[in-house]
């Protein structure tokens, strides 16, 4: 009977493990298939399972104009996958007792302070890194983007920043206060922040060339370049976002196959190559979800076995037919990315790219299907395929809902809109007056800078200098506004854009 047992026992680990294999091998088609449907310069992919790496593969070219061709070592920024990195050095600190989660950030930077003095007193360590401190999403993305502010420059100019719900009441993605959480590793730990998490993380998981600078990465060689595609279909090279001040929320740039080593860990109780890198009890805390987020009717819609959505500490908690999912996106100028891992199935993808598209979604969202399910996936391929282009024209769209008023002129000379005009958060943009032309210059940053003619009556049509994948249709509003005394007294600026609030700022002009 024992023996009979065995043997069934046996038979069904064989047939586990085919299909599994099968499994592996419909993805390994799905990826070549859907990325010969896109017409973007590179993807790269690594799956995990049991510990291991079974696939890594790259595809295509590292940018539109040079025929290098994409492995998997090549390096690219992952963007807000670098969130992740953040939560495990604070879960590294507390394994070691220096702080809790429960730790008021005051205590531990000083300077600290946000929009009232109740919260900015009661905000911990958890508030930090889970997206409930009250603001709107992406609010104040415009201290950081191409800004010349340090990390302590910007960690001073939030308590400028507006809440629109109550402290702890409410969801709004928030990347400045993974900026904050850095600042805890740093007086915690006494190193600067990069140093700890290269110590403490990346070269125990043998992640050599992951780095958080751009001039390492591009001096490593091997490295995707930004590319993007406009909103009238141009292809263009882009530049990276510069390090400096985005390391804790989004500074990494890495290979499928050294981001394959931290899924490993995770999905193995925080141990990598025999050595505990962080507990088991911190990594159940960071993937316990901390704020429900909620189902979207688009969720409900394309996810109808999906039952809760939420954000845990530094990633994204949801079920899927009956396992949980944890995950997270990464999206900078030039390149999009998804890592996935199911902890119950042990395994996990990661997905880099290095141009505006779906596909990292696709990919990730086909997975997910294949290895919780023996149902056929959905061709979420094709799915996102036809709703690029929508995606797109929905730019255009906000840029058309501007209606020009004909037959109209400025109410003064041009040379008196010149100035200067300081927004209490953000800082100082000119309007500068040269050759009979204004240009509009943001002092924190001059990659924003923009050329202004006249639209109707006191407003003027913005064109930015330099490509931008968060705005592809490089084109705003600024619009000038004038007291009680009939003087230009402020200056708003209309950007239609997902990413980033420039409808936030209010620029009063100096005297």
């Amino acid at each position: 009977m024992k023996k009979y047992l065995l043997l069934l026992f046996g038979l069904f680990i064989v047939a586990a493990v085919d299909a599994q294999n099968d499994k592996l091998k419909k993805f390994e088609q799905y990826v070549d298939s859907a990325f010969n449907k896109w017409d973007i310069p590179s993807v790269a992919v690594a799956v995990v399972q049991d510990g291991k790496i079974v696939y890594a593969k790259g595809f295509g070219y590292t940018d539109w104009d040079k025929k290098e061709k994409v492995n998997k070592n090549t390096l690219y920024p992952i963007g807000s996958i670098s969130k992740s990195f953040t939560v495990l050095a604070l879960a590294q600190l507390i394994d070691n007792e220096q702080l809790t989660w429960d730790t008021k950030v005051k205590d531990i930077i000083p300077d600290f302070k946000l929009y009232n003095d109740y919260v900015t007193m009661n905000a911990t360590v958890e508030d930090l890194v889970c997206h409930r401190l009250g603001y709107a999403t992406f609010s104040g993305d415009l201290l950081w983007y191409h800004t010349n502010y340090t990390v302590d420059d910007i960690i001073k100019r939030i308590q400028y920043l507006k809440p629109v719900y109550e402290f702890r009441n409410g969801y709004g993605y928030n990347n400045l206060m993974f900026l904050v959480a850095g600042k805890v590793v740093e007086n915690i730990s006494g190193m600067k922040f990069e140093d700890y998490v290269r110590e403490n993380i990346f070269t125990p998981l043998q992640m050599n060339r992951t780095t958080y600078q751009l001039s390492e990465m591009e001096n490593e060689g091997n490295f995707a370049k930004g590319t993007f595609i406009d909103a009238e279909d141009q292809k263009k090279n882009i530049e990276f976002i510069p390090s400096q001040n985005i390391q804790a929320f989004g500074g990494v740039n890495s290979s499928v196959v050294e981001m394959a080593n931290y899924m490993i860990m995770l999905m193995n109780n925080g141990f990598f190559d025999g050595e505990e890198i962080v507990s088991s009890k911190q990594i159940n805390y960071l993937w316990t979800m901390h704020n429900p987020i909620g189902m979207s009717n688009y969720d409900k819609r394309m996810h109808p076995e999906r039952h809760f959505y939420g954000y845990g500490l530094g990633w994204f908690v949801y079920d899927k037919n009956g396992y949980k999912i944890v995950t997270h996106d990464g999206g900078m100028d030039g390149a999009l990315s998804r890592l996935l891992m199911i902890p119950e199935k042990n395994t996990g993808v990661i997905i880099l790219t290095n141009c505006s598209n779906f596909l990292y979604v696709a990919l990730g969202e086909y997975f997910a299907d294949l290895f919780t399910s023996d149902k056929e996936p959905y061709d979420w391929n094709n799915y996102y395929l036809q709703i690029s282009p929508r995606y797109l024209m929905s730019y255009r769209r906000m840029k058309n809902e501007h209606k020009k008023i004909p037959n109209t002129k400025p109410s003064f000379e041009l040379k008196e809109y010149a100035g200067t005009y300081n927004d209490q958060m953000y800082g100082n943009v000119k309007v500068v007056f040269k050759d009979n032309k204004l240009t509009l210059h943001f002092e924190p940053a001059p990659y924003l800078d923009a050329e202004l003619t006249h639209w109707h009556y006191d407003v003027f049509e913005l064109k930015f200098k330099n490509p931008n994948m968060a705005i592809p249709t490089n084109w705003g509003l600024a619009q000038f506004i004038t007291d009680e005394n009939g003087k230009i007294s402020k200056l708003k600026l209309i950007v239609p854009n997902y990413d980033f609030l420039f409808d936030e700022l209010n620029f009063i002009r100096q005297r």
